[in-house]
């Protein structure tokens, strides 16, 4: 038993060290601009619909419940690049949200089209929302066994959305939930006829 313990821990270890590396070399290509996006008119069903299917089952799994408000429109962006965004954003979602539900929407201002995702998780005090996208930062969760490693994701986040062209925003209230955004510096909606 001690021995699977052993192993179990040891799979564990080179899964984060491999996934470090990963970000990291990530982090490089996108500061050299070797990441060139491939942007085309997508709807919002087809950029959001695979992320639904793929974290209703992990927020189920945490005992949360995943809402999706998206409305008829269409985004021009890079969906490789988009859909690694908002993976980030609900990965983060699910979690730092010890209960209650995760909101996944898009909402129209004007000629922009703003995508969030919402959490009644634990929150960022208004003095650490600044660092929260530095290189190697990860907020202390309290508790030990909820450190997974280093997180580089919103790194590459803020990253990818300067490729794109677009803004990432994030407001958050300690012990009320967090809501992250994304939205494009100039006009991006369209609404499907």
């Amino acid at each position: 038993e001690v021995e699977q313990v052993l192993v179990e821990r040891t799979h564990q270890a080179l899964e984060g060290a491999e996934d470090l590396l990963t970000d990291l070399l990530d982090i490089s290509r996108l500061d050299q601009a070797a990441v060139k996006p491939d942007v085309a008119l997508y709807r919002l069903d087809e950029l959001l619909g695979p992320l639904v299917s793929e974290f209703q089952s992990v927020a189920e799994a945490a005992g949360l419940r995943l809402r999706v408000h998206m409305g008829d429109y269409a985004i021009r962006t890079d969906l490789r690049l988009m859909t690694r965004i908002l993976r980030n954003f609900l990965s983060n979602a699910c979690r730092y949200t010890d209960e209650g539900s995760i909101l996944l929407g898009a909402r129209r201002r004007g000629e922009m089209l703003r995508l969030e995702v919402w959490d009644t998780g634990r929150g960022i005090a208004a003095d650490r929302l600044d660092s929260i996208f530095l290189e190697f930062n990860q907020l202390d969760v309290g508790r030990a066994a909820d450190r997974k490693g280093v997180d580089l994701g919103l790194a590459i986040v803020e990253r990818i959305a300067k490729i794109l062209g677009y803004q990432v925003r994030v407001q958050s209230l300690p012990a009320r939930g967090s809501m992250f955004s994304i939205e494009r510096a100039t006009a991006s909606a369209t609404s499907m006829p």
